[in-house]
Order: structure tokens, then C-alpha cells, then sequence
């Protein structure tokens, strides 16, 4: 077990936004693309609860604080933001069992943060936010050199009333060639309803403790920024918003989005998005 001063790898993943996506479709899925290994793990149910300021100063920094319980076992994550590369998302990650429904400060001060987040670091600065309850289902698989977790969740994210559903899956990188990880992604987002997901759980908590819709957010400037509105317009978050999702797939202007235009009006997420959203981030489509 690492030390709490030592960071666990650079979590790296692909996460995509689906429906209806339940674990026997996945597991027909996976087997019909003649991987090497593939090993479904128990359903669990995963209770996690997030750690800010009231006025989201750490969400700001680009940190995430938790504790997730699983069963009996509780453990505190701190997650650090990194640029994102060739689509898949990256953060410096550090995961500390603890006793009890509580951060560790002691551990937390151990941790080599910025001077900008030590400094929130203390009870009287930090509070639970948000929170979010998940059943997840695990597969871990091994091919060509390749080791990752692919994972179902399923579930909501709450802050007071107000919730937002959680219908994701992610796929973990381990060890192994990332774009053989991008290849599993292609391949399953050729077969089923999804899009290439941005809005990750803090995120959700944030903007559900603050009323702020993506669709509100300013319009972007690059085609990159495009591909990335038209998945939170996608999002359970924006409503979905149909309207904004045609709005960026015209803003983008790629001809071929014009195939899954009648899908998207109708509120629908058309399967090949998720492929030609993963592509895009590759300079492929």
C-alpha cells in the first residue's frame, strides 16, 4: 500500500454516457469482442460523500475530496485535476483507508498539495456537500498487453432535493497501450446508445449546489469546446436539452453529424456518437 504522501498512478479513463445499460447487456457485449480476459465482478453499492468550502474554492482548484463506503470499508480519496489527453480524463489520485466517517486530516496534511489548497484544509474550512449513491459493476479484463477495469454506474447524485441521475460507463486504464483502451471504447460505443460523458460527479454536485445548468454556460469558441458542450447538452444535467444538442452538432459542422440529427431532435442518444465523439478528441473523424 502506498504511503499517504505517495500518490497512486495517474488515474486515467474514458467515460461514456449511456441508457438503459444494464450488466447481462454488457456482459454480451464484452463477450463478443473476443478479449483475452474478461472477469464480472459482484454488483455494489458505493455511498460517497464529498468535501468542500460553501463557496466551492477546492472544486475550483481543479481538487475533489471524498469518502466512500463500500460494505464496512471506508476510504478517503483526493483526487487533483491534470489536463485531459486524447480524450481520456487524467487526475493524480491518493486513496487512504480510514476508521471512521471522517477525513483524515493528518493524512490530508501529509499530502504534497499547493500551498492555494493546504490552506483549506481544515474543519472549520471544509464541510460534506454533496453526495452521491451507486451501484457499480466491476469487469476486469487483460488484452494485448492491456489491463483496465470497465465499470457500470448506475445512480444519483443529491444535494438537498435536488438530484441528478448518474448512467455512465467508464473504462480504466491500468497498464497496457492507452490505445488499445480507446479501441474497447470504439468498439462498445459502435453497439449501444452512448456519447462520449465530460460532466464528472463533482461536477454534477457542484452545479446542482449552485442551480448552474450547463446549458447556461458560455458558447464555446473552438470545435473542441463544441464536442464537449454537445455532451453535457446530452447530459441528464442540461435536461437534456435537444435544442442545445443540435445547436452544437451545427456549430461543430462535421457532415457526418447530420446522420444522428433526427435521433438527438427526438431526445435519443444514436449509437455511433460515442465512437465519433471518441475519435474526434483523436484527430481521426
Amino acid at each position: 500500500m502506498n504511503s499517504p504522501v505517495t500518490p497512486d498512478p495517474i488515474e486515467r479513463e474514458l467515460k461514456l454516457g449511456v441508457r438503459d445499460l444494464f450488466a447481462d447487456r454488457l456482459d454480451g457485449l464484452l463477450a463478443g469482442l473476443g478479449l483475452e480476459h474478461v472477469e464480472r465482478q459482484s454488483e455494489r453499492r458505493l455511498g460517497n460523500t464529498y468535501f468542500d468550502t460553501s463557496s466551492g474554492a477546492l472544486h475550483a482548484l481543479g481538487v475533489a475530496i471524498r469518502l466512500r463506503q463500500v460494505d464496512d470499508t471506508i476510504e478517503m480519496t483526493v483526487k487533483v485535476r491534470e489536463p485531459d489527453e486524447s480524450g481520456l480524463s487524467q487526475r493524480q489520485e491518493w486513496n487512504i483507508p480510514v476508521t471512521d466517517d471522517a477525513l483524515d486530516w493528518s493524512a490530508l496534511a501529509a499530502l504534497p498539495l499547493t500551498l492555494e489548497v493546504r490552506q483549506l484544509l481544515a474543519p472549520a474550512a471544509l464541510g460534506a456537500v454533496f453526495q452521491n449513491v451507486l451501484w457499480r459493476t466491476d469487469w476486469f479484463i487483460r488484452d494485448q498487453g492491456l489491463a483496465l477495469t470497465v465499470s457500470l454506474d448506475r445512480g444519483e447524485v443529491t444535494v438537498g432535493s435536488k438530484s441528478s441521475p448518474v448512467s455512465e460507463l467508464e473504462l480504466e486504464w491500468h497498464a497496457g497501450p492507452l490505445d488499445r483502451l480507446l479501441w474497447l471504447g470504439m468498439q462498445l460505443a459502435d453497439q449501444i446508445p452512448a456519447y462520449m460523458a465530460v460532466v464528472s460527479k463533482a461536477e454534477r454536485g457542484e452545479r446542482l449546489i449552485r442551480a448552474e445548468s450547463p446549458v447556461f454556460d458560455p458558447f464555446p469558441t473552438t470545435r473542441l469546446g463544441w464536442i464537449n458542450r454537445l455532451s453535457r447538452m446530452l447530459d441528464p444535467l442540461s435536461g437534456p436539452s435537444p435544442q442545445e444538442a443540435i445547436r452544437a452538432l451545427d456549430a461543430i459542422g462535421d457532415p457526418v453529424t447530420r446522420r444522428w440529427r433526427p435521433a438527438v431532435e427526438r431526445g435519443e442518444i444514436p449509437t455511433g456518437l460515442g465512437r465519433w465523439m471518441i475519435e474526434s478528441q483523436q484527430g481521426l473523424s
